[in-house]
């Protein structure tokens, strides 16, 4: 199994991924159930066509959502969602029915789709999974669970049964943590106690959660993102750090000053994998995530906002062809596996770019849903 974990939050201290099933490390119940919701349509599909290079529009998005996501479990059946609302989608992102909405007080979610009628969220409320394609909601409590701790990222494999949720779980802090003090972010609200990274196990859909093993101890922060490639070596049981390679990462991105953090990582296979920062940088392992060297030095691409660096989004089709989505919102291409990239001539800035395989993809905007023809 490959497990990526990105984006740790540790103090002023560089955030590495790690490797066998990865994880980020660096040095030093209820229901809720929403009637009426299920056959609105709220888009009437497509009432232009536009194309931006090799995208082309396909329909409108519904609602006026900040930051849409969107996932599909085929060609035909997707979720498109912001933070307060879930669309489900039967004919490829043509229409679009509202299946769920929490009100403006409650905390923003996320949502991981596993099938057509299994799919979970997750919330500083909890953890909680739909067997109905969204329209109700079972809570499932975990140890990370408020105010123990707090869950940032959910990833199930296509059987619905092995997942693993990753975040936090406090702890009380070391006398040595007291004294030199901690990021006040992983903090409880007694000062008293810092979140320590977790991941936990399921092996029965999420009935159960069993706590996995890391090999680096005496960090403190947060998971904010897992994501697999196979199942094929110990089924997360185990992790431990990958390496930077010192011939070929400029010394400074191993130093603990360096402060970048991963924003996106993709396995094209079971070794070439990419991994994007937010200063600019890309690195590449080419061993599985074990190992990784640097491929684009952090400055080298002049995005198009300055103050937004980055690739949230990576997808490779080939070891030279590739597509990014940028902190800036704009979309880029690469042709020689990642060195060089150009921005599509486009005004759009686009939320979420997904790949269901390798030439199924989809950008999604406030602008419209664009789908990417081979």
């Amino acid at each position: 199994m490959k497990i990526l974990d990105l984006r740790c939050i540790r103090q002023a201290i560089p955030c590495l991924i790690i490797a066998l099933s990865a994880a980020c490390t660096s040095i030093g119940g209820g229901s809720s159930n929403l009637p009426g919701l299920g056959t609105a349509n709220e888009s009437k599909g497509p009432t232009r066509q536009e194309r931006i290079g090799n995208w082309q529009r396909i329909a409108d998005v519904p609602g006026d959502g900040f930051r849409y996501g969107i996932q599909c479990v085929s060609d035909k059946f997707c979720w498109l969602y912001d933070s307060r609302k879930l669309w489900e989608s039967r004919d490829g992102g043509a229409t679009w029915s509202l299946v769920h909405a929490i009100a403006e007080k409650e905390d923003p979610e996320e949502y991981h789709l596993v099938s057509e009628p299994v799919g979970w969220k997750h919330s500083h409320l909890g953890v909680f999974k739909t067997s109905d394609g969204g329209r109700t909601w079972i809570r499932k409590p975990t140890v990370l669970d408020s105010p123990d701790g707090e869950v940032r990222t959910i990833w199930f494999l296509k059987d619905g049964k092995t997942g693993w949720i990753g975040g936090g779980a406090f702890r009380p802090q070391t006398e040595e943590e007291l004294k030199l003090g901690v990021a006040n972010s992983t903090k409880d609200v007694t000062g008293k106690k810092v979140l320590e990274e977790a991941i936990l196990r399921s092996g029965d859909g999420g009935e159960t959660w069993q706590k996995q093993t890391f090999f680096v101890e005496g960090g403190w922060g947060r998971l904010l993102r897992v994501k697999f490639f196979d199942e094929n070596r110990d089924g997360g049981k185990s992790w431990k750090p990958a390496s930077f390679k010192k011939r070929c990462v400029r010394e400074e991105y191993l130093s603990d000053y360096y402060d970048a953090r991963p924003l996106d990582v993709e396995m094209l296979n079971s070794k070439e994998w990419w991994i994007s920062f937010n200063d600019g940088r890309i690195a590449k392992s080419v061993d599985g995530g074990g190992s990784w060297c640097d491929l684009l030095q952090a400055g080298k691409l002049a995005f198009g906002d300055s103050a937004r660096k980055g690739f949230i989004r990576l997808h490779f089709v080939t070891p030279l062809e590739g597509w990014g989505l940028g902190a800036d919102g704009f979309v880029y291409e690469t042709k020689d596996g990642g060195k060089r990239w150009d921005r599509l001539i486009s005004e759009i800035k686009f939320d979420s770019m997904f790949f269901l395989n390798q030439t199924y993809g989809l950008l999604v905007s406030k602008q419209g849903l664009f789908r990417l023809q081979q």
